[in-house]
């Protein structure tokens, strides 16, 4: 499943009214053209929990402890809101500083 910005905002807001109701994430996912009947499979089997669990651990390992936060390269982070000239920099930065392969 792939999504655009308008869904990912959905989804976002979906999340915060839903707090796992499964109906609730069907019926928003559907308003955004995602097959309900592949929302709920993926909900009920755990599809992504493996994955998600494993974003979260990284947040932890990184000290995340909110949102938004944003990790560039593996090695930056940007905290909360930021303007898109600090994003702009952290790429900066990020990019200067990697190694290339040998």
């Amino acid at each position: 499943m792939t999504c655009d910005k308008k869904t990912a905002a959905k989804s976002f807001k979906a999340f915060v009214r839903a707090s796992g109701d499964v109906d609730t994430l069907v019926d928003l996912g559907s308003d955004v053209g995602l097959n309900a009947d592949d929302i709920r499979s993926v909900l009920s089997q755990g599809t992504y929990a493996a994955d998600v669990q494993a974003d979260i651990d990284q947040a932890r390992a990184y000290g995340i402890s909110g949102v938004p936060f944003f990790v560039i390269d593996g090695r930056y982070g940007i905290s909360g809101a930021q303007s898109p000239d600090s994003f702009a920099a952290g790429l900066t930065q990020a990019a200067g500083d990697r190694v290339a392969p040998l």
